[in-house]
């Protein structure tokens, strides 16, 4: 399948294709898709989500945070996309 058939946000993807080599690839994507769907996506979360699921974004942005400086790719990949699927919901 042609790379620009892929789903960025499939984690299983992101497990297999995000490695030190190819690390700037993988961000370029995601910067692409981040300006372009990310701001309104997290107004949205931030008016109109509930104080539920808006401690759970808290939550789990504090977990990346931790993550920076004890970086585990699975675990922040795991904590990352389900950020990303909160403020989508």
């Amino acid at each position: 399948m042609p790379q620009s058939n892929w789903n960025f946000l499939d984690q299983e993807l992101l497990t297999w294709w995000m490695t030190e080599e190819n690390f700037h690839q993988v961000i370029d994507h995601f910067l692409v898709m981040r300006i372009c769907l990310e701001p309104q996506a997290c107004l949205l979360a931030a008016t109109v989500g509930t104080a539920e699921q808006k401690a759970h974004l808290n939550t789990l942005m504090a977990e990346m945070a931790a993550l920076k400086e004890n970086f585990r790719r699975e675990r922040w990949i795991e904590v990352d996309m389900a950020w990303h699927e909160h403020i989508y919901e």
